[in-house]
């Protein structure tokens, strides 16, 4: 399940090691003066690969959940897509999960999990998943994909609390650790090393957004520090 282009490589490297049955993506949309429909780059490079697409305007769409389940999905792999509900969530076979794309390129070879070595995770509680922004930003951004959308990651901010659903994140740049700035309409927060940049939050007591739509309500400094 993805969109944007940043997504191919991934899709790439699972059909070419395991066979991806399905390729989940949002609606073709209409684009330029002519209104003309566009696809994802996802659904772009799924048409090319061969593979099947559904394209759900809702997520808790029964009939969209019906062909879901045809396919019999072992994993679920989510990249740069939008909030599961439980229902699609807990659909495949041996999970869902939520990854950082760049955990599964370059030379990174997926491999099958030997059930008999394989032992319980142990249970995430909400204080575990407060934003260390010391930390790493590849870490970072893999921790914050990897527990969205349950329990969150979050962050203190200005009295209130934000919880951080998507990111990506970047090497590039230094700052003090916390320390942020708004561009191109991005949230971008330096990290111990690199930074992220925030593409999905929900604010405390409202529902989640994107940081484009949060940051159009947005009223502090475009700098400034967490």
């Amino acid at each position: 399940m993805g969109t944007p282009e940043f997504a191919i490589p991934a899709l790439e490297k699972l059909h070419k090691e395991f066979g991806v049955r399905c390729v989940v993506t949002v609606p073709d949309k209409p684009k330029g003066r002519g209104q003309q429909l566009t696809y994802s780059a996802v659904k772009d490079k799924a048409i090319e690969l061969g593979i099947p697409v559904l394209q759900p305007i809702s997520l808790k769409d029964e009939n969209f959940i019906s062909e879901l389940k045809a396919f019999q999905p072992d994993i679920i792999v989510v990249i740069a897509f939008r909030i599961l509900p439980p229902s699609v969530f807990n659909l495949a076979k041996l999970g869902t999960f939520n990854t950082c794309n760049l955990i599964i390129n370059g030379n990174y070879t997926p491999v099958i999990q030997d059930n008999s070595l394989a032992t319980p995770a142990p249970k995430l509680f909400r204080e575990q998943c407060k934003i260390n922004w010391e930390q790493d930003a590849r870490q970072l951004c893999n921790f914050i994909n990897g527990v969205s959308p349950i329990p969150a990651a979050w962050f203190d901010w200005d009295g209130k609390r934000y919880k951080v659903l998507r990111t990506d994140y970047s090497d590039s740049g230094k700052a003090q650790a916390g320390s942020y700035f708004v561009e191109n309409n991005k949230l971008h927060i330096f990290c111990g090393n690199g930074k992220i940049t925030i593409l999905e939050i929900q604010p405390q007591d409202k529902k989640p957004m994107k940081i484009e739509e949060f940051l159009r309500g947005f009223r502090g400094n475009i700098k400034g520090y967490i």
